[in-house]
């Protein structure tokens, strides 16, 4: 039997390891710098979009609205369509950024601020995106730069690393940043300007004047409501209409929190026939 030392194996992978170790540290100081940031961005758009009740023309909401909907519709990043969908490479995403820059200037959306705050912010959101840009492109050369580490390796010694790749190098592996800022801008810059999508009226597809929440949560045009009415048309059959999977899970759902409702938690279980 012939043994063989693994002692230079070992301390390829120790040195291996060690070096995605101090670029998970990199890459975990530039996360929390970014985040820092979308929170004070966060900030100074809540401040240029606060509604003013004496004047409308002093704030900026509605830009803001316009650069949010335009940066949404780009899909920068991420992709949630049926034929683009997933992750974007960084050649890929730096082309939507270029686009979704240009649309503002194309649109004038850059020249018509009512506050100079504003002209700060919108630089500083799309440094932002290049930054996130820049680290999506470290991500991906450190990947490649793995991989071919891993391949050299394996043509060396015929381990095979490249497809069994040691757990413990996996974890030691940097985290996407692309991926965790692009979630707090969604969850936490975003959100600041109201979208009007989220408050139409199902019926008159337009935003919901004197609104009226019925008791399935969906909310409409008193007017709407009213012509309904008059048309001796239930809104469930509207629903029930146009969004007929919708309707009959949401009234499953209704028809069990009834019985939880009328006979406690123990409606919940199945039948058992003892």
């Amino acid at each position: 039997m012939v043994e063989l030392p693994l002692t230079s194996d070992l301390e390829f992978f120790s040195i291996l390891q060690n070096e995605l170790s101090g670029l998970a540290t990199l890459q975990a100081q530039e996360q929390a710098r970014l985040t820092k940031e979308v929170t004070a961005l966060g900030l100074t758009v809540t401040k240029v979009t606060e509604p003013n009740r004496k004047s409308a023309a002093k704030t900026d909401m509605a830009k803001w609205r316009k650069i949010f909907e335009l940066y949404l519709e780009s899909s920068i990043f991420f992709s949630t369509t049926e034929l683009d969908h997933g992750k974007h490479d960084s050649v890929k995403a730096q082309a939507l950024l270029q686009a979704f820059s240009d649309e503002l200037k194309r649109q004038h959306v850059t020249s018509t601020f009512k506050k100079k705050e504003s002209s700060v912010a919108l630089e500083q959101f799309l440094q932002l995106n290049m930054a996130v840009l820049q680290s999506l492109r470290f991500q991906e050369i450190n990947d490649l730069a793995m991989q071919k580490i891993l391949k050299k390796f394996d043509k060396r010694t015929a381990l095979g690393v490249k497809s069994t790749f040691p757990a413990a190098l996996r974890q030691s592996m940097p985290r996407d940043i692309a991926k965790a800022i692009c979630y707090q801008v969604s969850t936490e810059l975003l959100p600041i300007v109201p979208r009007l999508d989220d408050y139409l009226c199902p019926v008159c597809f337009s935003i919901s004047y004197r609104p009226v929440r019925l008791r399935c949560q969906h909310v409409f045009c008193i007017r709407c409501l009213v012509v309904l009415q008059r048309a001796k048309k239930k809104h469930s059959d509207f629903l029930i209409k146009y969004f007929p999977d919708e309707a009959k899970l949401k009234q499953r759902e209704n028809a069990k929190a009834a019985g939880v409702d009328q006979y406690g938690e123990a409606y919940n279980n199945k039948c058992v026939v003892m």
